[in-house]
């Protein structure tokens, strides 16, 4: 059996909406916690958001991706998700085969799903300026291959199949900052697989399937001159990075992110385009990405075990989709009036009670 070693980062910026910008400027930025580590959202009091999407994978797929909800209690912001389409599934024919009995030749094969289920969040907001917080993910790996086995008979050794299968569970936390150093540029910085704890593969052919939870970092810049232009461009330590130009005006968002991953071509691997409507209370977000380079191009197992993939939702074998998020910001506080009083026209009609009160 070849020992094969792949790297599998699942924890990167990359996100479907692809709309990045000063947080105080977005009602409702709850769709990731890939590019937001800090997680503080700027919320009233609840926040819940839902993401739907298809792919274009030869045929047409649809599925939720996300379903989040965040609740704001002063200064503290908690945050849950659940990632249902957060997954990516290989199937491969191994390259061995066996001939059973009447000739026939059974090609084996191989099946690896990687999947983010859920996610946990944290932040508090120390000031105007600074904010800080964790998140805490949990992902599943499911492996299953078939091999070829000796059965040893009283007079004869005949070949048999046998599958292998090992499920894995694992949690992996990050930790980020964002400074906003004025109203019109924000700095974020935040971990990639900070700390990693769970399941070992206690089946020898799958030591080396198993994500590689290899650690780094990035750092984002935000840049809003005018509302209808906000500049952003993220680094991470993996050498990928994102550029992005995204804005808003009259209630209309819109945006365009292009993304370089060293592990895929062409040197722009993609662009996520964004277009939506933000109100308040809501706002509705229609995105998509676009890869470059074929994606309908055949891929074997040898590719697979020697390169790997560097991320769940955004890697060489991923398709082309459309996504729609929409976030509601929810308050069950009534906003509060205040009326001011012109203390000279008191002092006209109701002199008594001016001297007596306001003097």
């Amino acid at each position: 059996m070849i020992a094969f070693n792949i790297k599998i980062l699942p924890q990167s910026s990359f996100n479907f909406n692809g709309y990045y910008g000063l947080q105080d400027f977005l009602s409702i930025p709850f769709y990731n916690y890939q590019s937001n580590p800090s997680n503080f959202y700027d919320t009233k009091d609840w926040g819940v958001s839902l993401q739907y999407g298809a792919e274009f994978s030869g045929s047409f797929n649809s599925s939720i991706y996300l379903l989040g909800i965040s609740k704001r209690i002063g200064n503290h912001t908690l945050s849950a998700r659940y990632t249902p389409g957060y997954q990516k599934e290989f199937l491969f024919a191994t390259g061995e085969s066996i001939v059973i009995n009447d000739s026939t030749t059974n090609a084996l094969e191989a099946n690896y799903t990687y999947k983010e289920i859920f996610g946990l969040g944290y932040s508090y907001k120390f000031d105007k300026q600074f904010s800080a917080g964790f998140t805490l993910r949990f992902f599943n790996e499911d492996f299953n291959q078939q091999i070829v086995k000796p059965v040893f008979g009283d007079t004869l050794v005949y070949l048999d199949t046998e599958t292998l299968s090992e499920k894995l569970n694992f949690w992996q936390a990050d930790f980020g900052i964002d400074y906003f150093l004025n109203e019109l540029l924000q700095f974020r910085l935040a971990s990639i697989n900070l700390i990693n704890f769970g399941d070992n593969p206690t089946v020898e052919e799958f030591d080396h399937f198993q994500m590689i939870q290899e650690k780094g970092a990035f750092i984002a810049a935000s840049y809003f001159p005018y509302n209808f232009l906000n500049i952003n461009f993220i680094y991470e330590t993996t050498n990928s990075f994102q550029f992005s130009t995204t804005g808003n005006t009259n209630k209309f968002v819109y945006g365009i992110n292009l993304f370089h991953d060293k592990f895929q071509n062409p040197f722009i691997a993609g662009v996520v385009p964004s277009f939506g409507y933000r109100t308040n209370m809501f706002e509705i977000l229609l995105s998509g990405v676009y890869y470059f380079s074929d994606r309908n191009a055949d891929a074997g197992f040898s590719q697979f075990y020697e390169d790997g993939i560097n991320n769940i939702i955004n890697n060489r074998y991923s398709f082309n989709k459309i996504v729609l998020s929409f976030a509601l910001d929810i308050s069950n506080t009534p906003e509060k009036k205040v009326d001011l009083i012109d203390v000279e026209i008191v002092r006209e009609i109701y002199p008594t009670f001016y001297d007596k009160y306001l003097d």
